[in-house]
């Protein structure tokens, strides 16, 4: 096992707390796992109201697809990282659709008087980093940010902000179709698979217009990334209400955000970002967004 330093730390803000915070990390090294998986979860519009003293959709996907990517790894310990990912948002997909079905029976049945309004599932985006003692593998999808500090001195910063249509991916299974020579490909069973997969997984309507862990947009926008292990220092990774927020709030480059939290650890990081965002009287709404800050430093062994 690759001799490893790793501190983690998640806060729901003031407008979250414990049971609706859709920041969530899988802290692997706790569980002799040489992985770890930092995720932010979105409910979509409908979803972000939970009932009182509930968890929101997002959070209860975001535990869900955390214990997913957690056995599946244990089930394929070499499985490729967006493997594991696509995998583990299929499984995920599929419990949540169960879990629909049910409630629908009880209603029906009149064992339960609350109608299921919400049948969406939710989504999130994030980062698996996995490692041996010869390689990391970097899998990055969406507005989180990681940063990999290399011994070198260069920083790869991954952060994706701009969505790319469904209608991209819809069109380009047409023409990859009509390229075969299949006839009438908008009718085609296999592009109205790929919709109801994608809105499904995706949580349409209602998700936020983001990349986000979907076996689609793992494959074809995520960034991948594997390193020589020896020539990376750490890697940092943090939620849009974390590092995004230190930059702005602290007036950092991207270069200087591993800097800002190794100085003061990852607890006294988000400490000084409350502090700030108190101090700056931002919009109330969102003036305290839950965050998350996960640091792996890899030594040689």
């Amino acid at each position: 096992m690759a001799d490893i330093k790793f501190s983690w730390k998640t806060d729901p803000g003031e407008t979250t707390d414990e049971i609706t915070n859709e920041d969530y990390i899988l802290a692997g090294p706790e569980k002799n796992m040489d992985a770890i998986l930092l995720l932010d979860g979105t409910s979509g519009t409908a979803g972000d109201f939970g009932a009182k003293n509930q968890k929101t959709g997002g959070r209860v996907y975001v535990e869900t697809l955390s214990h997913h990517v957690e056995e599946i790894i244990e089930e394929k310990p070499d499985e490729k990282p967006e493997e594991i990912m696509k995998e583990a948002v299929s499984r995920t997909w599929d419990s949540f659709q169960d879990t629909g079905k049910k409630r629908r029976e009880k209603y029906f049945s009149g064992e339960d008087a609350t109608y299921p309004t919400a049948e969406t599932v939710p989504s999130a985006v994030g980062c698996l980093v996995r490692w041996s003692d010869e390689k990391i593998e970097v899998m990055h999808v969406g507005d989180v940010e990681t940063y990999v500090v290399k011994k070198s001195g260069e920083t790869d910063f991954f952060c994706n902000r701009i969505h790319q249509r469904f209608d991209d991916i819809f069109e380009e299974k047409i023409t990859e179709l009509r390229e075969k020579g299949v006839e009438n490909p908008r009718e085609n069973p296999e592009v109205w698979e790929l919709v109801n997969k994608h809105r499904c997984a995706s949580g349409l309507p209602g998700t936020y217009p983001q990349f986000q862990f979907n076996p689609l947009e793992v494959e074809k926008l995520g960034e991948k990334k594997i390193y020589e292990r020896e020539k990376v220092e750490k890697i940092l990774i943090g939620s849009d209400g974390a590092t995004a927020r230190i930059r702005e709030l602290f007036d950092l480059d991207k270069n200087q955000v591993p800097d800002f939290v190794e100085k003061r650890g990852v607890e006294k990081s988000i400490a000084e970002l409350r502090e700030k965002e108190n101090e700056e009287n931002l919009d109330k709404l969102k003036n305290s967004d839950d965050a998350a800050l996960a640091v792996i430093e890899f030594q040689i062994s």
